[in-house]
């Protein structure tokens, strides 16, 4: 499942000028199971990839960043 969540622009200045990372605020504060938090990251790294993907076939079609097996 995906939320959008709307984070006020005050709030993600002072995160960026402290050189904190959202995802990693919200795991450590949630004090999760170090499994469930590989699982959530590796489902983000999933879904840039697919992004990316959809990004660059938009821009080249017939181009794909996943190698051939």
């Amino acid at each position: 499942m995906q939320k959008t969540v709307y984070i006020p622009e005050k709030v993600l200045r002072e995160i960026e000028k402290r050189g904190l990372n959202i995802t990693d605020l919200i795991l450590s504060s949630l004090k999760t199971d170090p499994e469930v938090a590989l699982e959530a990251r590796l489902e983000m790294a999933e879904n840039y990839l697919r992004e990316a993907e959809e990004y660059i076939s938009k821009k080249r079609p017939n181009t794909s960043l996943r190698k051939a097996v």
